[in-house]
Parts: structure tokens; C-alpha cells; sequence
């Protein structure tokens, strides 16, 4: 399997409703990403910008899942893996 090669760690999302600008960090404060959009389309920049932030996050999950049926074995998960897919879920929606 590949390498992933984006951000490393979590990323932060920042809204600036007075300008109608969302930015994207890493843990340091660096920004990685950023959405400049006018009033009317802020909220679906807002949207994008979650999922954005929640990225890192989603791939550990979908690579938990994918390392899950290797070898044609199913792991069940634990209430843990479940709380942390609720959690991502929520910071997206």
C-alpha cells in the first residue's frame, strides 16, 4: 500500500464569519488550506472545510476498516472504534 504523503496529525478549522473565510491548520498553526467565499455560499465552504479538517482522521478510520478484513479475516470493533467513528462523523455533519 502507498505511503500517505499529506499532513500529518490533526488539523484545526477556523471560521472567520466576518469575512467569510475558513481556514485549515495543522497542529502547529501552519495553515495548509484555505476557503475564501462570499455570504452566500460560506455555509457550504464551512461543510468543505470539516471534511477537509477531518481527513487524517477518516483515512485512519477507512484504513482500520480495510486492515480489518485482511487476509479474510473480520475483527469486530471495539466500542472505542465506534466511539471514534461517531466522533469524526459529528465533526463533519
Amino acid at each position: 500500500m502507498k505511503e500517505f504523503k499529506g499532513t500529518q496529525g490533526k488539523l484545526n478549522i477556523d471560521i472567520f464569519k466576518e469575512d467569510f473565510y475558513v481556514n485549515i491548520a495543522n497542529e502547529k498553526g501552519n495553515s495548509v488550506a484555505s476557503i475564501s467565499t462570499n455570504e452566500e455560499q460560506f455555509k457550504e465552504a464551512i461543510c468543505y472545510g470539516k471534511l477537509f479538517a477531518s481527513s487524517p482522521e477518516l483515512l485512519e478510520l477507512c484504513l482500520l476498516v480495510y486492515n480489518s478484513f485482511g487476509g479474510g479475516n473480520v475483527i469486530t470493533f471495539s466500542e472505542e472504534d465506534i466511539e471514534n467513528f461517531e466522533t469524526v462523523i459529528n465533526k463533519i455533519i
